[in-house]
């Protein structure tokens, strides 16, 4: 029966055994009871004694959820991403690179990005367009605004960069640019695929502390699908950009 084996697991794990020591003791005392094998003063006890071990195990269970729920969040919301992040990428066969202007990110991974190229993989590169009107109001959002020229220059810079990177091949590097401000950066790795990854920064607005980065797979499911189909829909709303 599967809750006879719930219970065996339960014990060989250690969990749980108060509560069940406490529902044997009271059963075998409620047949006692009824063939008068003990005196009433005892049930009396041993009732009170049952109740308060149930209560103390309810605040036990508690306790740890509300420990498991504490940690989980702590675990969700990252003030950087993990280290795993660089050798996700290395791994990937597609990758999504999703920001206002990705400056430094196609700076510092120049070197991985052209040997994925050469290696025949895909890589998506989605930016603000340079000369659109959503880049007034994105410069707008940061806590320290730049110019719209300096937010210009840094997404021309990066084309130029991108420019240098596909020059022996340029089959596999799709750009596009967007005319409408975003709420989060991304990369996203094999998002297609049941190993997929999508690693977020939410996008501050006027506030010195950068926003939350969050990692999601796809054990995630609702919330790993949200936000694949808003990396699409961005996607298919921008224009294409010919380096």
């Amino acid at each position: 029966m599967k809750i006879l084996s719930v219970i065996w697991q339960d014990v060989r794990r250690g969990e749980n055994i108060d509560s069940y020591a406490a529902i044997v003791a009271a059963f075998c005392l409620s047949i006692a009871n009824i063939f008068g094998f003990v005196p009433q003063s005892l049930i009396s006890s041993v009732t009170l004694a049952v109740l308060a071990l149930l209560a103390i195990t309810n605040l036990g269970n508690r306790h740890r959820l509300d420990t498991a729920l504490n940690q989980k969040g702590n675990e969700f919301f990252m003030k950087r991403f993990p280290e795993s992040l660089q050798e996700d990428i290395v791994r990937a066969k597609e990758t999504w690179l999703i920001g206002y202007n990705l400056t430094r990110t196609v700076v510092n991974f120049s070197t991985m990005l052209d040997e994925k190229l050469e290696r025949g993989e895909k890589i998506k590169v989605l930016l603000l367009d340079p000369h659109g009107k959503a880049l007034s109001f994105a410069n707008k959002t940061l806590y320290y605004p730049m110019t719209e020229e300096q937010h210009r220059e840094r997404i021309l810079t990066t084309l130029s960069n991108l420019r240098q990177i596909c020059r022996t091949n340029k089959f596999n590097l799709e750009i596009r640019i967007a005319d409408f401000p975003f709420a989060f950066g991304v990369y996203a790795l094999d998002m297609m695929s049941t190993n997929g990854k999508i690693y977020i920064k939410t996008y501050e607005y006027k506030t010195k502390a950068d926003g939350p980065r969050i990692l999601l797979t796809t054990k995630d499911e609702y919330w790993f699908d949200y936000y694949r189909n808003q990396i699409m829909a961005l996607w298919n709303d921008a224009k294409p950009y010919d380096l």
